[in-house]
């Protein structure tokens, strides 16, 4: 959502393993919701969901992680890899592996939300898989933050993924395109925000799409699914030798 005052959102994704190629460095694949505020040359950024990132972890497991700067990613870091984050709770860790949805078989989601705390200013994350009920994982103070200190003005839901030249792009959510449907794809469900009133809201009716490389990832609106999938779209793709470059690619929505 841009041009806006927003104090927090939440959102469902279906958790996938794309396969990333672990020979190649600065290589992902994402799920997450992105809360934002300030210029471009120094947005404040707090991210979290799912991703696959071999150069960080290791290995192509599927994790939970976060994210924020302040400076428009000069500095700023993963999961607890610098100090930022604070971490409250200790059944749900920034880095913990994750189960993953099947293929036209079992769906395993993870609920997330952040929220902003008007006494401490600080940004809260909430974690819910399952049955298992809200954790409150942690908050990153107001203090880091310049623009994010008061509010944010753009929210943002979807997936991303980074390749280098010469090598193909990893897939997007399950690598299957949007049109491939529920238990098939990847989708972002649920999707509410807070308002400036502090009131939860579902968003408009009207989303807007940022397809980076409709070669490659798609995103395809589902509209407001009452009852069921709430406020929702899926997204995603194969990846491939088409989507080569050396910047990151992102298939997201927001509201207008």
């Amino acid at each position: 959502m841009t041009e806006g005052t927003y104090y927090g959102t939440s959102v469902t994704l279906n958790v996938w393993n794309p396969q990333v190629n672990t020979l190649n460095k600065e290589v992902f694949s994402l799920a997450q919701l992105w809360i934002a505020s300030g210029p471009d040359e120094s947005v404040n950024t707090v991210e979290v969901g799912w991703q696959v990132y071999p150069d960080i972890y290791g290995n192509s497991a599927t994790r939970f992680f976060t994210y924020w700067t302040n400076d428009a990613y000069t500095t700023g870091c993963y999961n607890l890899r610098c100090s930022g984050f604070v971490q409250v709770d200790t059944t749900i860790t920034p880095e913990m592996t994750l189960p993953t949805s099947i293929i036209n078989g079992n769906q395993v989601e993870i609920k997330l939300k952040m929220t902003k705390d008007a006494s401490t200013g600080n940004w809260w994350l909430t974690y819910e898989q399952g049955s298992s009920g809200e954790v409150r994982v942690g908050y990153w103070p107001g203090s880091l933050f310049t623009h994010l200190a008061k509010s944010a003005d753009t929210i943002v839901w979807g997936g991303e993924t980074a390749g280098i030249l010469g090598y193909s792009y990893p897939p997007m959510g399950s690598g299957k395109l949007p049109s491939a449907g529920n238990k098939f794809a990847a989708y972002a469900r649920n999707i509410q925000y807070i308002n400036d009133q502090n009131a939860i809201k579902d968003v408009p009716s009207q989303l807007i799409k940022q397809e980076t490389k409709k070669s490659c990832y798609l995103l395809e609106d589902g509209g407001n699914d009452v009852g069921n999938f709430g406020r929702y779209f899926y997204f995603g793709g194969p990846g491939g030798s088409l989507c080569n470059a050396i910047v990151t690619d992102s298939t997201r929505a927001f509201d207008i």
